[in-house]
């Protein structure tokens, strides 16, 4: 079963999430009032709008690894869409398809870390990971640190971070801004909170 829980951190994240989101929502109406003949890209904006809030919102109560990985995944598809909106411009394209390259190397050394931990443990519960020992989880803490690090655009993972902020709409670069690259921060802090104190 896939646990869901509401603790302080989520809480906290959760709240940042639906602000920044309604934000970008309320400036991206007028936004997209340029672009009123390419209602196809506008109605694919607006479900990957709606998928990277959800997956977001998800990742802040899913206390299971696996479940993390899926809604980690639909963030990442959902930003990439949301990035390459003007996607007849050959920048744009390029752009997204570096995050799209670097979102998946995050993806990849998050599954290899919560695979690592979940061996040890016999479970993708974050609630039986907290029993792992130091020693025990550092080298799946490494992994997942630097998978957090590559969606937080920490050096030295942030190249795709100035590239992506110009080609994608205004209200998305402030939702990467304000979000998106803050909920790789919000992976670090569930991280530490599998420790042992």
């Amino acid at each position: 079963d896939v646990r869901l829980c509401m603790d302080g951190l989520s809480a906290w994240f959760s709240l940042i999430i639906s602000l920044v989101f309604s934000l970008g929502a309320f400036y991206g109406w007028g936004y997209m009032k340029h672009y009123l003949d390419k209602k196809e890209h506008i109605g694919m904006h607006i479900f990957a709008y709606l998928m990277a809030f959800l997956s977001m919102q998800a990742l802040c109560v899913i206390q299971h690894s696996l479940g993390f990985l899926i809604a980690w995944e639909i963030m990442a598809l959902s930003s990439f869409v949301l990035i390459i909106f003007e996607s007849w411009k050959e920048e744009v394209v390029k752009a997204g398809i570096n995050f799209f390259i670097q979102s998946h190397l995050s993806v990849i050394l998050l599954t290899v870390g919560f695979l690592m931990m979940s061996a040890k443990t016999g479970s993708f519960d974050f609630e039986s990971m907290r029993a792992l020992s130091a020693q025990e989880a550092t080298p799946a803490y490494i992994l997942l640190f630097l998978g957090f690090a590559v969606k937080a655009g920490l050096l030295p993972f942030h190249t795709w971070l100035p590239h992506a902020h110009p080609a994608a709409p205004a209200h998305i670069s402030g939702v990467m801004s304000g979000v998106i690259i803050k909920i790789g921060i919000f992976g670090m802090l569930r991280m530490l909170s599998f420790t042992q104190v």
